[in-house]
């Protein structure tokens, strides 16, 4: 919008305004529902305010458009409830689904409470569940809170008075469960509330650690609440009336803070001339006329620093409260960025000196990341460390400007600087299998890098030779002597946002041996009852060896072994004239570590 334009708009709207009818704000007002005037408190006079009923089963069938057509605006209906006596069964209401469906198609906000008895902590979370488990389906629907009724039952009697009057529970504890049932509604989604008398609040729960965290309906039957805590609905009567409803209704005055919807105004570049952003004014999420609807009154906006925009209502917004938006005044984005250095981890990168600067910001994302500062400097060049490798990054540098103690920092460039960093240095390299003449190699994944090259120490030349290159975080090698010492190493290798491939520091060297050759066995016979004597091959350097016996010729049932150091060697079986298969391994102790050879093919035999 023009500067002409706002003045010859303000005119209008003040023109308009003063032809408008003058009305002060009532601090009393008759219910709907009764014959009675209320007194509202001082501290709501610029909310708006509405009324509505709460129902349960006990209301009978409801006419929710006639209800409608009388003038009710919002309506909280009872899920169910638990029962008050020692079973603290959970019940359902048989009408919350007609008066969910039929209160939302007439028009009305709808929310739903559950009357709870709960004397535990879990059963509080039980609650919600319950609750829960019944109005998934209705959550487009039910805009207003999910609230925690709690009240003592109508007789001693009762579970939660039992409880409270021998001292199982307190004031403390039943706090606890009200926030265990809220948080449990708020993790799913919906608002959160609590209802409960006015005593009950001031006797039972810890009101002021609940009021800010949660909504808060108070019943007090009367023609002016002295309730000294925060709420949003007041519930006044039991005894209402309203046509659509036969009977009495409960009845209740909400309470919404009348006020201009809340919006984000982004920081201005610096220009040396008054500044009026342009931005979007709505009320109950419809967009507002300038001039006809609002008008705005700038301050502070001309130089570096906050300003500010007032949106006064006219017309048919004249009793909005007046809303004030901030936003900073920066200096303009700095230019000409570009990259230093690449090495390992960090970033090196350059830019255009900003006329106007005390020093500048620097940052860096990922492209689904938040901006991390990576700190301030007064030069034009900054070295980012400790970053991922083979990621890509988002650079920029803002110019800063002090103000009155407080720094402000520029608007962003049109493009951030993108930059990928190089991979870093393998790790974690292990061996995660292996044969007599094949080692199979494995090593931390590194996100970002397209692949890796394996070397092995040649022992001739001591020097690293290539194997070959793999996608993966693991690579075979094969063709290899049995029984013998490799070293390794690998580095990863990436592609940057020039298209070039980039390499990681080779990773350190790493050293295992193959397996150890495999005996064959000999013979496995029985001379004597249970007994089996078994003999094979000697592998050259063995420590010894691991012989097995079992009923199963694949060695999964009835087995046993033992490592011996000489052979033959006798076992005595678990059964007589049984049916065995018997197979050994070498094996070779390096350190604290031991290397087995594979199994030999096994021999079958019968007890004696």
């Amino acid at each position: 919008m023009k500067k002409a334009t706002r003045l010859t708009a303000f005119i209008l709207a003040l023109l308009t305004a003063f032809l408008m009818p003058f009305s002060a704000w009532a601090f009393t007002s008759k219910s709907i529902f009764t014959s009675s005037t209320y007194t509202h408190q001082d501290r709501y006079a610029s909310y708006a305010r509405s009324e509505g009923i709460d129902v349960s089963n006990h209301n009978g069938t409801v006419d929710w458009a006639k209800v409608k057509a009388a003038g009710v605006d919002f309506a909280i209906v009872r899920i169910g409830c638990r029962g008050y006596a020692n079973a603290g069964t959970l019940m359902e209401d048989t009408l919350y689904k007609q008066n969910i469906e039929g209160a939302y198609k007439a028009g009305l906000k709808v929310g739903v409470y559950f009357y709870s008895q709960a004397i535990t902590k879990a059963e509080a979370i039980e609650e919600a569940n319950y609750v829960l488990s019944r109005i998934d389906n209705y959550k487009s629907k039910i805009t207003l809170p999910v609230y925690f009724d709690y009240e003592f039952a109508p007789v001693s009697s009762g579970r939660l008075n039992k409880a409270w009057n021998n001292g199982s529970i307190n004031k403390t504890k039943m706090t606890a469960y009200t926030k265990a049932f809220c948080n449990a509604v708020k993790n799913k989604g919906f608002k959160a509330g609590v209802y409960a008398s006015k005593y009950f609040y001031y006797e039972n729960l810890n009101y002021t650690d609940l009021e800010d965290k949660y909504d808060i309906w108070v019943a007090h039957y009367a023609t002016k609440t002295d309730y000294k805590g925060d709420y949003s609905i007041w519930q006044f009567t039991a005894k209402g009336t309203i046509k659509g409803i036969s009977g009495n209704v409960d009845s209740n005055f909400m309470y919404n803070p009348k006020v201009f919807d809340d919006t984000a105004i982004q920081r201005q570049a610096y220009t040396g001339s008054e500044i009026v952003p342009d931005f979007e004014v709505k009320y109950k999420g419809a967009p507002l006329r300038f001039g006809v609807d609002y008008y705005v009154t700038p301050r502070n906006n001309t130089n570096y620093g906050t300003a500010s925009i007032t949106v006064t209502g006219v017309n048919n917004y004249s009793g909005i409260q007046d809303k004030t938006y901030n936003f900073d005044i920066v200096p303009t984005a700095v230019t000409g960025a570009a990259l230093v250095k690449r090495e390992g981890v960090a970033l090196t990168f350059e830019w255009e000196p900003h006329a106007e600067a005390e020093g500048y910001l620097v940052r860096y994302r990922t492209p689904i990341t938040s901006w991390v500062n990576a700190g301030e400097t007064t030069e034009t060049k900054y070295r980012i460390t400790g970053l991922k490798g083979a990621t890509e990054y988002l650079v920029e540098a803002l110019a800063i400007k002090t103000v009155n103690g407080k720094k402000y920092y520029g608007v962003d460039p049109e493009e951030q600087l993108k930059l990928i960093t190089k991979p870093t240095k393998v790790k974690g390299i292990k061996t995660s299998a292996r044969t007599k003449n094949s080692i199979k190699l494995k090593w931390t994944k590194q996100s970002g890098a397209k692949r890796y090259i394996v070397y092995r120490l040649n022992e001739e030349t001591k020097e690293f030779e290539e194997l070959g290159d793999t996608a993966k975080n693991y690579y075979l090698v094969e063709g290899l002597k049995t029984n013998r010492q490799y070293t390794f190493k690998v580095k990863a290798a990436g592609i940057i946002e020039t298209g070039e491939e980039v390499f990681g520091a080779i990773s350190s060297e790493y050293s295992d041996y193959t397996s150890p050759k495999t005996p064959k066995m000999k013979y496995a016979v029985s001379k004597k009852p249970y007994m089996i004597k078994a003999n094979w091959t000697k592998v050259s350097g063995a420590t010894g060896y691991q012989l097995m016996w079992s009923t199963s010729s694949k060695f999964t049932t009835n087995k046993k072994s033992v490592k011996v150091k000489t052979k033959p060697y006798t076992v005595k079986a678990a059964r007589s004239g049984g049916s065995y298969y018997v197979r050994v391994r070498a094996y070779i102790k390096r350190g604290n570590k031991t290397y087995y050879s594979a199994w030999s093919t096994p021999k079958h035999l019968y007890t004696k």
